[in-house]
């Protein structure tokens, strides 16, 4: 593979910006993207807790973890494309502000549709956060050395994503679940007061055009989508809801290719889908967060389900992905300063499918160790992410790179949402088959009733053993036995259903994201 070469511009005003400056900014765009993720998962272990003081449904209390995710991804590509307009401090400066007093609803919220309402605007925040990052990087640091900084940012969502069930064990321990949002707004603050000093207001705007039309056909895209995304398992991809959310869906993306075809300054640039670079690290970026949001969740119930470990035991534990993550992600993105982006990328994640064969041995009985080995290596996924995200930079301009990381970013979420959704489903149908074709192997007949709650029990923390037992007259121990021997045929078909999608991002990788050797600056 040929090495690529980017050479310094000593007449780029990026060269010469204060290094305390930049450094300073950047430490704080880290700190931002750790607590935006962080809060995409923290949320996890209050449901409970919420449901006893605001006596409410499951079903609804999901929405508080869902509508984040959901907003995050509506409102992003927008976002890029408002930071371009109207400046990419002042959008950062407002981002910040709502994140923090949408925590302060969050944590003073006495009705379950307050809280609701108070995720789904911290959502808003986070999207508006996202893309001025990714263009003050780009602003601050010259194209020979954005490797590293984007490396960090990198580190921020890795780290977020997996300390998130820590930090909220931690907190549910000692405190109340409100507090999970009070945390947001001293660091909230001092992120703000760190930005507002280091980073200068644009001399000048690219545009003051706003295409709302086709932000309007994007939210009617995302939402849609990530609607169905969540609960496709639940209807059915045969049912009539999710031909609805497929109409919708292609009907806004043909709305919106129509009109931007007209538009003098659309919302997505003209070129933006001929652009084969970009296209391959949006591709490539939803494979990465596939696997990572499929290791998250899936090691996380089988740690509980089966190795009986508290959320909070099982955060620990998931200190070592974290911490292999938080380490190569730089390290990547520095490497892909210096060589073939490809490089690092393949052995990230060549490295990470290793951890992940390592879990088709997990068992009944596994050790500590061996999880944390496993989920060490996995976390070297981080150093495929860095060079992902420097190559996006590399395939964008200063005039679309606000728009384009909004752009990358959804597509990230996406990805998350589909492998945890396609990984869960696979958990569960290989798991409920195992458990039919055992009980008849056993020539155990139950009725229909007691079957479902069999199949429900799998993947569920809550077993009530005593309610099966009595429905049919199996013992507690017997039960038990049919229930983990299912769930880990379930699981380890979900981790080949990753090592494959692994492997698939390794060969698009080397065949799609190729540098040129010249780059925009």
């Amino acid at each position: 593979m040929p090495i690529i070469n980017v050479v310094h511009d000593p007449t780029d005003p990026r060269e010469h910006v204060e290094t305390w400056s930049r450094w300073l900014a950047l430490a704080a765009f880290v700190l931002l993207i750790t607590l935006l993720n962080m809060d995409a998962t923290v949320v996890n272990l209050t449901i409970d807790p919420i449901q006893k003081e605001m006596k409410s449904g499951l079903k609804i209390l999901q929405w508080i973890i869902s509508i984040y995710g959901i907003a995050w991804s509506v409102f992003v590509i927008p976002s890029g494309k408002f930071a371009n307009n109207f400046g990419k401090k002042k959008m950062l400066i407002i981002g910040i502000s709502i994140f923090i007093l949408s925590s302060l609803l969050c944590a003073i919220s006495k009705e379950v549709w307050l809280l609701i309402l108070g995720r789904f605007i911290q959502g808003i925040g986070a999207a508006i956060c996202i893309p001025p990052i990714y263009g003050l990087v780009f602003d601050k640091f010259p194209a020979g050395k954005r490797g590293f900084p984007i490396g960090l940012l990198g580190t921020g969502t890795g780290v977020g994503l997996a300390i998130g069930p820590t930090i909220g064990g931690f907190i549910m321990e000692r405190f109340s679940w409100p507090w999970i949002y009070y945390l947001n707004i001293p660091a909230g603050i001092v992120i703000l007061l760190i930005v507002l000093f280091t980073i200068r207001k644009e001399s000048q705007q690219l545009s003051k055009s706003l295409d709302l039309l086709s932000s309007l056909y994007v939210g009617l895209f995302v939402l849609p989508l990530s609607y169905g995304i969540n609960n496709i398992s639940s209807w059915g991809i045969l049912s009539y809801q999710t031909l609805i959310v497929v109409v919708m869906v292609v009907t806004s993306l043909i709305l919106l290719h129509l009109h931007s075809k007209k538009a003098t300054d659309p919302l997505i640039p003209k070129g933006t889908f001929s652009n084969k670079l970009y296209i391959s690290t949006l591709i490539g970026f939803m494979f990465l967060s596939f696997i990572m949001g499929t290791v998250l969740v899936l090691v996380g119930l089988y740690m509980g389900n089966i190795l009986g470990f508290t959320t909070f035991h099982n955060a620990m534990i998931f200190i070592g992905f974290a911490a292999a993550f938080s380490i190569v992600s730089p390290i990547g993105g520095k490497l892909s300063e210096k060589m073939d982006a490809r490089i690092p990328a393949c052995i990230g994640l060549g490295i990470s499918i290793v951890g992940i064969i390592l879990a088709l041995f997990y068992g009944l009985h596994t050790t500590t160790s061996y999880l944390v080995i496993s989920l060490t290596l996995m976390g070297f996924i981080g150093l495929s992410i860095a060079p992902y995200n420097a190559t996006m930079l590399k395939a964008v301009n200063r005039l679309t790179v606000d728009t384009l990381s909004g752009l990358y970013n959804m597509c990230g979420c996406m990805g998350f949402s589909v492998g945890v959704v396609i990984s869960t489903n696979v958990l569960s149908q290989v798991s409920k088959a195992h458990l039919k074709d055992m009980l008849h192997k056993a020539n155990i007949v139950i009725s229909e009733e007691a079957q479902s709650k069999f199949e429900a029990m799998i993947t569920s923390a809550d077993q009530n053993y005593q309610e099966l037992a009595d429905m049919t007259h199996l013992s507690k121990e017997k039960i038990l036995y049919f229930l983990n021997e299912s769930f880990l045929s379930g699981f380890h078909a979900s981790m080949y259903t990753i090592i494959g999608a692994g492997i698939v991002a390794i060969i698009l990788t080397l065949l799609w994201m190729k540098v040129p050797a010249s780059q925009p600056k």
